[in-house]
This record gives structure tokens, sequence and C-alpha cells, in this order.
């Protein structure tokens, strides 16, 4: 769930952008950019390929 401070920036800055659809459109868009950004890789994150049985070799 986002944050409601992060909502009330969605909402204004969408609403800016596109009026009120914007509004309209706003936590839906909002939780879809976090849902992306939760998503995505971070660079502590290793491909299984990566990880060996003996971390000692």
């Amino acid at each position: 769930n986002p944050h409601p401070v992060a909502i009330l920036m969605a909402v204004f800055f969408f609403g800016g952008i596109w009026g009120l659809w914007g509004v309209f459109f706003a936590i839906p868009l909002a939780t879809l950019i976090k849902a992306i950004i939760n998503a995505w890789p971070t660079a502590d994150s290793q491909p299984a390929s990566n990880i060996t049985q003996n971390p000692m070799e």
C-alpha cells in the first residue's frame, strides 16, 4: 500500500498534468509505479547462476 503522502503527491502531480483525468487515475498509476519499482532488480541481488555451493572457493 502506498503511503498517504505519496498518494497526495500523486494526485497533485497527475492532476497537474492531466487535470480531472489525472486525479481520477492518480492512485492506480501511483500503485503501478510502486509495483514496478519494487519488482526492479537491485544491485544487491545476484543471479542464481552466480551463487556457488562452496563460497570459500
